[in-house]
């Protein structure tokens, strides 16, 4: 399966249609957006082929094959014209081999608060909450299972080796299953998570040990400290982990996943 992931095309129809062509020529299946989908944002300049109705109207054909989460510049507003969840703080997915199918339960997004912990959060059925369980599951299924971990990185972000969060990520958190108390349950078991987020408009895609990988696909219209605009791609038959331009070329790639 081919998953296309993308981020901050704060309304730019342009760049929209660029990763809807990728992903119809590159037989992709499903389609993540990681917020910033319509609004520009204060801080930002109009970017090229700015118009987010076109955008919406777009995205809206591919309702289906969309997962979204939210972004600092998506409002209630956004979710008025978009016909796919878009508000969540985070959605995690599960693909297990040889199967590689979506857990709906995962792929159905509920609001998360940003304050609330595992404890208290609605009843939301997933594999990533409990790191242990997930693994244990794994093993006794004799499956690999691979965990996609998707948000846009202003409420939870990948923290660097040295500890810190990502620049502009400062008021973000590690999402519980990833805490220092749970990372070693999580890098030591058959599980490989990817931890996917945008928000920085800088692409990063890092393998940070054998089942721990951290990617930012980047900004499709506003790429910033000297990244190229573009997206991500996770190919699970091949194995691939890809950074690409909105070209189609490919910047960067993991192999193995």
């Amino acid at each position: 399966m081919k998953y296309l992931i993308c981020s901050d095309i704060h309304g730019s129809f342009e760049a929209a249609q660029k990763v809807i062509d990728y992903f119809e020529k590159a037989g992709c299946q499903k389609l993540f957006i990681l917020g910033d989908t319509l609004y520009h944002g204060p801080r930002n300049p109009l970017p090229a082929g700015h118009n987010p109705m076109a955008v919406a109207e777009l995205l809206n054909q591919y309702r289906e094959k969309i997962c979204a989460c939210r972004g600092n510049c998506d409002a209630e507003v956004d979710q008025k014209v978009l016909k796919f969840p878009t508000m969540a703080d985070y959605f995690e997915v599960s693909v297990r081999t040889p199967e590689e199918k979506l857990n709906d339960n995962i792929i159905e997004q509920k609001k998360i608060s940003t304050t609330t912990d595992k404890t208290s959060r609605p009843a939301l059925q997933d594999s990533l909450t409990d790191s242990t369980t997930a693994a244990s599951d794994a093993a006794s299924s004799g499956k690999d299972t691979l965990r996609l971990f998707c948000s846009h990185g202003h409420v939870y972000a990948p923290e660097t080796p040295d500890g810190a969060m990502p620049v502009n990520c400062e008021d973000a958190k590690m999402p519980d299953f990833l805490s220092k108390k749970n990372v070693s349950a999580v890098t030591s078991s058959s599980t490989k998570t990817i931890f996917f987020y945008g928000h920085t408009h800088i692409s990063v895609l890092e393998k940070r040990n054998s089942n721990y990988i951290v990617c930012n696909p980047g900004s499709t219209s506003l790429p910033k400290g000297g990244t190229q605009a573009g997206f991500a791609v996770l190919d699970t038959e091949q194995h691939t982990l890809s950074l690409l331009d909105m070209n189609g070329n490919v910047i960067r790639q993991l192999s193995e996943i």
